[in-house]
């Protein structure tokens, strides 16, 4: 998933992150909840962290690690919302759906089964 199509929410803690503003921890949370249900390896995950002005790479990678390791999943937008890093009504429920909701696959999909 290029970062064009990162949702609204998490390109801007992204940007806030890469301008050295301190993220809070649900935002710092649910970049790396949506980064490793993107399928972004661990590695790329820690190198967006670096900026932070609390960086300590081996915290980064230990929660990267247990966030994967346990399979989070992402949180709603409504979620999202409640800890403070929605910044757009985009919704498509929750940020990994941005993608399909602004491409339309899921209407194309759905248009192929109706012909079928």
């Amino acid at each position: 998933v290029g970062q064009e199509n990162y949702p609204p929410c998490i390109r801007k803690l992204l940007e806030d992150l890469a301008m050295n503003i301190n993220v809070p921890h649900t935002g710092r949370v649910a970049l790396a909840m949506y980064l490793v249900n993107a399928g972004v390896p661990t590695e790329r995950i820690v190198d967006y962290f670096r900026p932070a002005p609390d960086f300590s790479e081996r915290t980064t990678r230990y929660q990267v690690e247990h966030i994967r390791a346990k399979k989070y999943r992402m949180p709603s937008c409504a979620t999202m919302d409640s800890w403070g890093v929605c910044v757009a009504d985009c919704r498509c429920g929750s940020p990994l759906n941005f993608r399909d909701a602004i491409h339309g696959r899921r209407l194309r999909h759905l248009e192929g089964q109706k012909k079928a």
